[in-house]
């Protein structure tokens, strides 16, 4: 049963509406919220809030029967004495579900210790080692992520990266009532345009980096950043920025109050120096924070390794230190983080091989896992697709990398929706100048058997782009598919545990 398996007061979701409830019809990007609402009233909803531009449609035609209308024009208000539903008229019924949410809820971010972590790649990553790292510090937890939300030890599967602004309320204010102090969420720039976010207070922002992502849905790289840093506006504590990345050094011009870290020293902002060692799987990574020239702390987290990881693992400490969480506890954390299911997830396979099962899927997180993985083998099979009505721009910029870095390239699905899957590999494979060691395969299940029989003891195998997922969408339809589930008949059978280290997420 779901964690929030309840009936809210104002909500955009027909499973959520009882009698009572305000519905609020939201339009997708591809259905109309007007389609949902006979079924909300039908379930008993009192109250529906429409877009002002469908106004007209309302008052055509009551969606339950036909009915009799009166209108306000000064509040914008219809009401239909047949149905004894009132509709209620907005220019933006996202924006209006935020405000009413916040205000049904009394605010519950206000009331609760809350970060938020941001970034085209690591946000799932960095968010899980401050919910673990709060834990070994005697905190009761919350989390809402791309892999679970979850308050205490209770989890439930996500749909959204960041759900909408009903459901963050009422999970904010579940988990208050069972004593949850700190909390933690993953905001996506989908969810922070969509104002899925709006009226939430954060105690700490996290901006990790900002890469090429998402350019279907804000057009350019400027929106994407603007989307995003228009979350430093709800923080009322630090927002703590990593400036080796182009953007970051950006935002810190945006953000008040600014910590900063990296391997760049910037005069004009407080810095922390990043010194690191990226470790290797059998041994994870070391590094060190300091402040100007005076020695801080070491971490060392034995279940991650890679560059960016440091840089995932240092927001999360640096968080947690704004958070008022001790350096032992942070110590402590990072060095008992067991990983995460689909994030660099490595088995090894009965032929010798290693395989690793990352969610990386656009071109920064496919280069931050591939430019670790080579230095480590002399043959290197990866496994990738691209999502179909997604940016297409990226898909030449993922093949080409993959080039660069790859012995053997095999494109295949990636939930290809409502696009050809052959023709989401062809654009895959302008990227690719030479086309010698690239094999295609529609199929994912045939091409993780190939990528397992072209490798051999000393390879290792990245399969990208899916992580944890265990669907494939293929038009409409959500179609069972793990990654994990194809690849373990090849598993060595005497390997009963499997190694998980984490990586970045979109």
């Amino acid at each position: 049963m779901s964690l929030l398996y309840k009936i809210y007061p104002v909500t955009c979701s027909t499973h959520h509406v009882g009698p009572g409830s305000t519905f609020v019809a939201i339009d997708g990007f591809t259905t109309s919220g007007l389609k949902f609402i006979p079924k909300a009233i039908k379930k008993g909803a009192t109250t529906i809030l429409v877009c002002l531009k469908h106004q007209g449609k309302i008052e055509e035609k009551c969606h339950c029967v036909k009915g009799q209308f009166s209108t306000d024009q000064n509040e914008l208000i219809s009401r239909c004495s047949t149905c004894d539903v009132e509709y209620r008229y907005f220019p933006n019924p996202r924006l209006a579900l935020a405000i009413m949410a916040c205000s049904t809820f009394k605010n519950p971010s206000q009331r609760i210790k809350l970060a938020a972590v941001t970034g085209t790649k690591g946000k799932t990553t960095t968010a899980s080692l401050v919910e673990h790292i709060l834990k070994t510090a005697q905190k009761k937890t919350a989390l809402i992520s791309s892999l679970h939300n979850s308050i205490l030890d209770k989890k439930e599967p996500s749909s959204l990266t960041t759900p909408t602004s009903d459901y963050i309320n009422f999970f904010l204010d579940t988990a208050l009532k069972k004593k949850v102090s700190h909390a933690i969420i993953e905001a996506s720039s989908h969810g922070i345009a969509q104002h899925r976010l709006y009226g939430i207070k954060f105690d700490v922002v996290g901006f990790n980096n900002l890469g090429h992502d998402h350019l279907d849905f804000h057009k350019t790289q400027e929106n994407y950043f603007n989307a995003k840093t228009k979350l430093f506006n709800q923080c009322s504590g630090s927002v703590i920025i990593n400036t080796d990345d182009a953007w970051g050094r950006k935002a810190t011009t945006i953000a008040k109050k600014v910590v900063t870290f990296g391997t760049q020293k910037f005069k004009s902002y407080r810095h922390t120096i990043l010194n690191f060692d990226v470790g290797i799987p059998e041994t994870g990574l070391t590094f060190s924070l300091q402040r100007g020239h005076r020695f801080k702390f070491s971490f060392h987290a034995p279940h991650i390794f890679g560059e960016f990881n440091v840089y995932n693992a240092a927001m999360a400490a640096l968080i947690c230190e704004s958070l008022g969480i001790h350096q032992e506890y942070v110590m402590q954390g990072l060095k008992t983080f067991p990983g995460i299911d689909g994030r660099m997830q490595q088995h090894k396979l009965q032929n010798g091989a290693k395989a690793f099962i990352d969610f990386a899927h656009n071109p920064d997180s496919i280069k931050a896992v591939l430019k670790t993985l080579r230095p480590l083998t002399k043959h290197l099979v990866v496994l990738f697709g691209a999502g179909g009505n997604r940016d297409k721009e990226k898909r030449p910029k993922m093949g080409e990398i993959a080039e660069h870095y790859a012995d053997v390239i095999i494109l295949t699905s990636d939930n290809p929706r409502d696009e050809a899957p052959e023709q989401i590999i062809k654009d895959v494979m302008h990227g690719i100048c030479n086309k010698r060691g690239v094999h295609c395969c529609v199929d994912r299940s045939k091409a993780i058997i190939k990528a397992v029989k072209l490798s051999f003891p000393e390879s290792l195998i990245a399969i990208l782009g899916k992580g944890s997922e265990n669907v494939q969408i293929i038009g409409t339809e959500r179609l069972p598919f793990s990654d994990f589930e194809h690849l373990k008949p090849f598993f060595a059978k005497k390997l009963e545990k499997t190694s998980s280290f984490t990586s970045q997420m979109a």
